[in-house]
């Protein structure tokens, strides 16, 4: 026998490839063929779940049917160690009663043989062989399925493994995804409710949640959440919950506490425990939130089938989700505060532009107001220049009339002669013709000379001062009596403007105005 069972599992081992699951339905195909068996199945317990499925199954229907519960059942019961032997056959024993509470005759079969499958020391699946009739299994039957028992151990195993490894590795590129994708995200609730379906759908689970706590109110509320299809929302009737009705989550999760729950029904008879009894929630796996070390609120995965236990690594990746997910809500907030302050920012740069425009515009009229005024000013100054050179000159003319006019002097000229005449009539009577004396006729003839010599001296006063100019002097003179300019007369004279400034220069030095503040002009007009 011993011989026949290392035949056959040389035989069996050289048919496995490397694809454990290929390899699992190898074993299932070799157990119904070895032995001589109608039908065989591999059931075993999923942990991400804790649902038994069929991992493989040699002519059983394909569809969910009576005959598939019926050896869920039987894998169940095999995996439970409810029979007395780890070996299990059905059919009527010597006693006449079944083995297992299965009522299995419905299904066609008669008689079956399983064997537990264990991994890393655990019962998670079963091994069975079903027969149409009524059978009675041989010790080397048993030996031969507890062999591919072992080998389907170790295939499945494998399988696991491989398994979680692609699991793990699906989960940290789906998070590796959602943190390149979190630093450029623009709409936040888009992006959390996308990492929850994602979370939901890669870990398997019916829902996932997230809550926020209100600060003001001390309340909580369900802000977000993804259901698997199938599943009513949740959401409306979780919302502005006390706080002080979930002291005992609350308490746990504001120390930093993981809630993993992986049956609701075994949790402490609370608050908690009944409002997720009143959503159908089955197990739950929560984790906190705090942003800039203050409590925001929770995130969680959730299960309505069954109970499922949580692993080390089921928290860890929710946990690396909620850090992406509260490091984009913390952005958003961020960008919300930079915009609202952005927005702060341009409206009193404008009322600070405005008021700068509205200052801008009084200061330009004040300064064209100011430049006008400088201008009048200006004309002003010239005027008043212009006037003041004339009132010089109206002064001079002035102070000139008022110092013996020359019509004046003519005319005292004329009186002082007239009266001498008279003076020296009265006072030497007669006249030569009337026989004086020889002296005293000589000495009126001298005074009549000197008196003669006087008139003229006097009439001769004003011409003196043309005497000490020169001809080309005299001849600027009198155009500057005309009114001519110094480019004028210099055009007159075929002179330079230089050569006309000099002779200005020396006819005013020459008439004793040289450094006097007197029109030229003026002056040279009283001297007529």
């Amino acid at each position: 026998m011993i011989e026949a069972l290392a035949l056959t599992t040389r035989s069996l081992l050289a048919e496995l490839g490397p694809n454990p699951k290929k390899n699992i339905n190898i074993i299932v195909c070799k157990t119904s063929e070895l032995l001589k068996c109608d039908s065989a199945a591999y059931g075993c317990i999923e942990s991400a779940t804790g649902d038994l499925h069929f991992r493989a199954a040699h002519k059983l229907p394909a569809r969910p049917s009576t005959i598939r519960e019926a050896v869920r059942r039987i894998c169940s019961e095999i995996i439970a160690g409810k029979e007395a032997e780890a070996v299990c056959e059905f059919g009527p024993t010597e006693n006449g009663d079944n083995v297992t509470a299965t009522n299995f005759t419905r299904t066609g079969f008669k008689s079956f043989l399983g064997y537990p499958v264990s991994v890393n020391g655990q019962n998670t699946g079963a091994l069975v062989a079903l027969h149409t009739h009524s059978r009675k299994f041989s010790e080397q039957d048993q030996w031969l399925i507890a062999l591919l028992a072992s080998l389907a151990a170790i295939e499945d195993s494998h399988y696991r493994r491989e398994k979680a490894l692609s699991r793990r590795i699906s989960l940290e590129k789906m998070l590796k995804d959602l943190s390149t994708n979190a630093n450029a995200i623009e709409d936040t609730s888009a992006f959390i409710e996308h990492c929850l379906q994602m979370l939901g759908t890669r870990m398997g689970v019916g829902g996932s949640f997230l809550w926020e706590f209100n600060h003001g109110k001390k309340t909580l509320s369900n802000t977000y959440e993804w259901l698997a299809e199938g599943q009513t929302p949740k959401k409306p009737n979780l919302q502005d919950i006390p706080i002080e009705s979930l002291s005992w989550a609350i308490s746990r999760l504001l120390k930093g506490d993981v809630l993993r729950i992986n049956d609701v029904s075994l949790m402490p008879a609370n608050r908690e425990r009944e409002l997720l009894e009143e959503i159908g929630v089955r197990a739950c796996l929560i984790i906190p939130l705090f942003s800039k070390e203050a409590f925001y609120g929770f995130i969680g995965l959730e299960c309505y089938n069954g109970s499922k236990p949580w692993a080390s690594e089921d928290a860890l990746i929710l946990q690396t989700a909620a850090d992406i997910m509260m490091r984009c809500i913390e952005n958003g907030q961020l960008t919300k505060e930079l915009s609202a302050n952005r927005q702060d920012l341009e409206k009193t740069v404008y009322k600070k532009t405005f008021a700068l425009r509205k200052v801008n515009k009084r200061l330009s009229a004040e300064i064209a107001a100011h430049k006008k005024s400088i201008a009048n000013l200006k004309n002003r100054e010239a005027e008043l220049d212009d006037k003041n050179k004339t009132f010089m000159e109206l002064n001079y003319a002035l102070a000139v009339l008022l110092n013996k006019p020359e019509k004046d002097l003519d005319e005292a000229e004329e009186c002082m002669i007239s009266k001498l005449n008279m003076l020296i009539k009265h006072a030497v009577p007669g006249s030569p013709a009337q026989g004086l004396p020889t002296a005293q006729d000589e000495y009126l003839g001298n005074l009549r000379d000197g008196l003669k010599e006087l008139s003229s001296l006097l009439k001769t006063k004003r011409s003196f001062v043309y005497q000490c100019l020169t001809p080309m002097e005299i001849q600027v003179a009198n155009l500057i009596k005309q009114g001519k300019g110094t480019k004028e007369i210099a055009d007159l004279l075929n002179l330079s403007c230089r050569t006309v400034e000099v002779h200005r220069y020396n006819i005013r030095k020459k008439i004793g105005i040289g450094k006097k503040s007197v029109n030229l002009k003026t002056y040279l007009m009283t001297m007529d």
